[in-house]
């Protein structure tokens, strides 16, 4: 369990999105591509049906739509949660794969790479 201190809460949303990251960022990625439905992009055919499905209910839409609602304040945590997500990403290939070898069999596997939140 990650303990973090930290002296304001900015800095406590990215951190928290840097250890969320180290623990779940192949979960992360793939419930974005799932909610986005770009699933396709690396299971191939087999998920178009998968993919229609997701875009026609439209849930990117709506939280793209719900995040236009925030107001500034909360707005700034949250992208400070994805500066701690993105900050992994970046330092990710400077950590030695081998504390983190479960991240590198899947992308392995899909052939791809983490990709930046927005």
């Amino acid at each position: 369990m990650a303990y973090i201190h930290a002296r304001n809460l900015d800095d406590v949303f990215m951190a928290q999105g840097f250890v969320t990251a180290q623990e779940r960022l192949f979960q992360m990625q793939l419930t974005r591509l799932v909610i986005q439905g770009r699933v396709c992009e690396f299971a191939g055919e087999v998920a178009k049906n998968l993919d229609i499905r997701m875009r026609t209910i439209g849930l990117h839409r709506m939280a793209k739509k719900q995040a236009g609602l925030l107001n500034d304040k909360t707005r700034g945590y949250f992208q400070k949660y994805v500066d701690g997500i993105n900050a992994f990403i970046e330092h990710c290939p400077l950590i030695s794969m081998s504390m983190i070898p479960v991240i590198q069999v899947k992308y392995r596997c899909l052939q791809r790479s983490a990709s930046l939140c927005q």
